[in-house]
């Protein structure tokens, strides 16, 4: 049985829940042991989410809210809301400098802030373990951001500050410490190591909670051996409900995609190898097939559907001749509840209006990287159904439009053949 994070995924993504831990439950706790240390460590390598959510497990008081209110969690003891910046740092040419960033920030952001005062937990990801984490009071550096915005004319940015610029700041102080973070002295910036030194208070595991004590136990944990053999305290039902849960919630991570692309690779027979414009390829005749994944997720909690929309970001001109040139494959694919439900395959050179239409979208924004451009996928001249999961097709949230595109091509469906 293969050990791969994707392989599992894609089963999981493919099949109900029952199927999903019958084939699960083939694995040896041991291996299952090491599906979870595999499946943490690509979560927080890769997702934000996760690595900003869990930075609140440092203090038993915070509570992480996913973004109610205007702001990521609470401090219950101290009644103020918090605001959580985790840098993941994958070498030593990049230190922690306690870096604060905002995406969009805009004027009323900031009036909000200054109103609030939130306070601020920057965290450091170093090789996905959770080393340091430093936190401020918002309106100590309100100015720095208050500069920052008239810079750029209180118009829509992106903005941050590195705390390292001045850690004599009245509210920075350090908020956890990992007992091995000497070990990672090569990642972070001189100052901040000063800062840290003056801190006494090693971090203990005090987590009643079993997913968040497992969740800090590989956090703060210097071996992943050690992790591993740790975990056998559990019985194995016990940390076959902590995967699911740990692989649902890294499938449905609206911050990053990666998951989503791997496993749709997967079931159209790509290698993922993402490069400039691609999210992977395979080998037709001697010739190299490109393919772009792009995924679309939902959840009964959402109020949003899964819609007949293609879209890119960010795009250019020079990337949609690319397209054309290399004949590029776009899979549209649609995810419920961690579900893969449906992959639709389409290109530039079946669908002429298809280019024509964002080449006019681009050239009419004078070739500037258009944030968002989308399409509607039914009215495409040519496309191909290569995925429908039929358990899943009638109970999910699904476009009337797409519904009928996806019930009309139940004969096209490809057949996924798993190591067993």
């Amino acid at each position: 049985m293969s050990y791969s994070l994707t392989d599992i995924a894609s089963y999981y993504s493919t099949h109900n829940d029952n199927d999903f831990i019958n084939y699960i439950n083939k694995y040896s706790s041991d291996q299952i042991n090491h599906i979870i240390k595999q499946t943490l460590e690509f979560a927080y390598s890769n997702s934000s989410f996760f690595r900003e959510r869990d930075t609140s497990l440092i203090n038993l008081t915070y509570e992480h809210n996913n973004n109610k209110h205007g702001f990521d969690g609470f401090d219950i003891q101290n009644n103020t809301p918090l605001e959580f910046k985790a840098e993941n740092i994958k070498s030593n040419k990049y230190k922690f400098n306690g870096k604060i960033s905002f995406n969009d920030f805009t004027k009323s952001i900031y009036n909000r802030y200054n109103e609030e005062n939130p306070t601020i937990v920057c965290s450091a990801f170093i090789h996905s373990k959770l080393i340091c984490a430093l936190s401020i009071k918002f309106n100590d550096i309100n100015n720095i951001f208050y500069n920052l915005l008239q810079q750029n004319k209180n118009e829509r940015c992106c903005v941050f500050y590195n705390l390292s610029k001045d850690i004599s700041l009245k509210s920075l102080k350090v908020e956890f410490l990992s007992p091995y973070w000497k070990d990672y002295l090569d990642y972070i910036n001189k100052d901040i190591q000063t800062l840290l030194l003056n801190f006494k208070n090693i971090y203990i595991h005090q987590h009643e909670n079993k997913s968040d004590f497992i969740k800090m136990l590989y956090l703060t944990s210097n071996n992943d051996n050690n992790f591993i053999k740790d975990l056998s305290q559990y019985n194995k039902s016990d940390l076959i409900e902590f995967f699911i849960k740990i692989l649902n919630d890294l499938i449905q991570d609206k911050n990053t995609s990666t998951i989503r692309e791997k496993i749709a690779c997967q079931i159209v027979g790509y290698k993922y190898s993402p490069g400039r414009g691609y999210d992977g390829y395979k080998m037709e005749n001697n010739n190299k097939i490109f393919c772009e994944i792009k995924s679309q997720i939902c959840n009964k909690l959402s109020k949003n559907i899964l819609k007949c929309k293609g879209s890119f970001s960010d795009y250019n001109i020079k990337l949609l001749e690319r397209f054309k040139s290399l004949n590029i494959n776009i899979y549209s694919t649609g995810f419920f509840e961690g579900k893969l439900i449906y992959i639709i395959r389409y290109n530039m050179n079946e669908n002429p209006n298809l280019y024509n239409y964002i080449k006019y979208i681009l050239l009419k924004n004078k070739q500037k990287n258009k944030r968002h451009i989308s399409w509607d996928i039914s009215k495409l001249e040519n496309r191909h159904v290569d995925y429908v999961n039929e358990y899943f097709i009638d109970k999910c949230y699904l476009n009337k439009k797409l519904y009928k595109i996806q019930k009309n091509s139940l004969n096209d469906i490809l057949q996924f053949e798993y190591d067993k």
